[in-house]
């Protein structure tokens, strides 16, 4: 059975299979869904646009990436996974992801239900909020949490619901907190890059957001001696002066 056009809103949890039976089936079909939908089985390949719907449409905070999708019948085989991905994001902050990407991946975030403090290194082990990452709220990046509290001073109580970083010495965990507690959230670029990727909570995807420079050696750089913390990051990430002027 062929139609002229499909128009759905299937269950977010087997959308995916659904996704996967509808396809060829109709000239047009307009999917609301989230993203996460469109991996299984690479629908994303037959994905022509994908436009993020504000969650004030519906008075509620329904799931992270809902966005109205024109699905095309047939496979557009260069369209790459990443594609997609980027259009859900902060479109400013697009570049600095795109060129994180380039670089060798050092730094990964993960995220921990329940870290006990004695299974890790103060030295070297970086720890935040798990909602770093939410946009309307959640800390990531003030003074009184706990996260801060371990990071500057191996306050050893920790909890639930963290971000993890790992880094190879004190200095460069030392020189990525300078960073990181520069500014307030929504205001440095450490803040705008996580909450730019409109997730709630920390995934795998949020290490495209930790740059992937030499932690060790930024604070010998001129812009960082000066206290240009931004400025010096994104220098070392191969951005030009000009580059950085629109960027921060």
């Amino acid at each position: 059975m062929h139609f002229d056009k499909i128009i759905m809103n299937p269950p977010y949890n087997i959308g995916s299979k659904i996704i996967d039976k509808i396809k060829g089936k109709a000239e047009e079909t307009v999917i609301l869904a989230p993203l996460s939908n469109f991996k299984h089985h690479k629908n994303y390949k037959y994905v022509n646009s994908f436009e993020i719907v504000d969650n004030t449409v519906f008075g509620a905070d329904i799931t992270p990436n809902l966005g109205v999708a024109c699905f095309s019948n047939r496979e557009m085989s260069d369209k790459q996974w990443e594609d997609l991905q980027f259009l859900t994001f902060d479109q400013r902050m697009v570049p600095i992801y795109k060129r994180n990407l380039m670089l060798q991946q050092r730094y990964h975030i993960s995220e921990i239900r329940n870290a006990v403090a004695t299974n890790f290194d103060y030295n070297v082990d970086f720890f935040e909020s798990n909602r770093l990452c939410d946009n309307t709220g959640g800390g990531g990046f003030g003074t009184n949490g706990s996260g801060y509290k371990w990071n500057m001073y191996g306050d050893t109580c920790l909890g639930s619901g963290l971000a993890h970083i790992h880094f190879s010495s004190k200095k460069e965990k030392d020189n990525f907190c300078q960073w990181w507690y520069s500014n307030k959230k929504h205001c440095s670029l450490a803040s705008k890059l996580q909450t730019g990727l409109m997730l709630k909570t920390v995934s795998k995807v949020c290490s495209m957001a930790i740059p992937q420079i030499d932690w060790e050696t930024i604070s010998d750089d001129e812009l960082w001696i000066e206290g240009k913390y931004d400025k010096a990051v994104l220098k070392a990430m191969g951005f030009t002066e000009e580059d950085i002027e629109k960027l921060v």
